[in-house]
């Protein structure tokens, strides 16, 4: 005679998974106030549009007049970052689900590197250099988008990663609070590096087919850290909506038209960076 049984996983947070579930939300709600652009004492000197800039700001927004008066985060991000919050909220809930439910596959090791540290910085810089020996300014201003890009990504995510010390999957779900990169779960570098770079080539050529392959790209890659068992299903959520401000931010600074920068070659090589005043 043969006896099946089966084990039922617990997708439920236990009392101590969901304190820290609550201090986590908090570190978020205080992360948000933090980092949000400074109100202006004169209100009458305050647009409507301001009043939106309320996400995480990046370290030119408290000198925001310097650059432009049009605002870095504007009306059309807000529906977007709506949703993404709402998600990132209830994503929480879930991530034991999702975590019992992934199976390891060889293939999501080569995915997950499309979003690695090297593709980051690689892809955007290529594009810029290309661009510049082929005297193509539509190609060299795209890679130098990307670059900023990355750079004020990093500084989003890694700020967050410091601050909330989540633990990685395979080393439980407690919160650690503010280390020195001992666990960096929270959010997902790789994720929010590729939904950044997604950002600015959906917003830098206005195409239906390239927003979707890159936002598809992007997507696979967040898909792959769950997969591999180094993110929660809430890194991943919380990376795409902190690479997708990122990226909108980056563009909107660059299309104010009062900064470029350009590579350069030659004796001095480096990066040029032309202020309009």
């Amino acid at each position: 005679m043969i006896n099946f049984s089966t084990t039922k996983i617990s997708t439920e947070p236990t009392v101590k998974e969901q304190k820290g579930i609550k201090r986590l939300i908090e570190v978020l709600v205080l992360l948000i106030f933090i980092l949000s652009p400074l109100k202006n004492a004169n209100s009458q000197n305050r647009t409507q549009q301001s009043d939106y800039q309320w996400f995480i700001t990046i370290p030119i927004e408290s000198h925001r007049k310097m650059w432009s008066k049009k605002p870095i985060i504007r009306n059309e991000s807000i529906l977007p970052v709506a949703g993404f919050l709402t998600l990132g909220g209830l994503s929480f809930t879930v991530d034991k689900l999702f975590r019992s439910n992934s199976e390891k596959n060889e293939i999501w090791d080569h995915v997950t590197l499309a979003g690695g540290p090297i593709a980051q910085a690689g892809v955007p810089t290529l594009t810029a250099t290309v661009g510049a020996l082929t005297n193509n300014d539509e190609f060299t201003q795209l890679g130098m988008r990307g670059m900023a890009a990355i750079g004020l990504n990093a500084f989003h995510t890694y700020s967050i990663k410091l601050l909330v010390g989540r633990r990685r999957p395979k080393d439980g779900i407690d919160l650690e609070g503010p280390n020195f990169f001992e666990h960096t779960s929270f959010v997902s570098g790789h994720t929010s590096g590729a939904f950044a770079l997604a950002t600015v080539a959906s917003m830098h050529f206005d195409k239906p087919w390239v927003s979707i392959v890159s936002y598809s790209t992007a997507s696979m890659v967040g898909v792959s850290r769950i997969m591999i068992d180094e993110h929660w299903f809430s890194d991943v959520v919380w990376g795409a909506a902190i690479g997708y401000m990122s990226g909108r931010m980056t563009v909107n600074a660059f299309e104010n038209k009062r900064i470029k920068l350009f590579p350069c070659f030659g004796e001095q090589k480096g990066v040029g960076l032309s202020y309009r005043f």
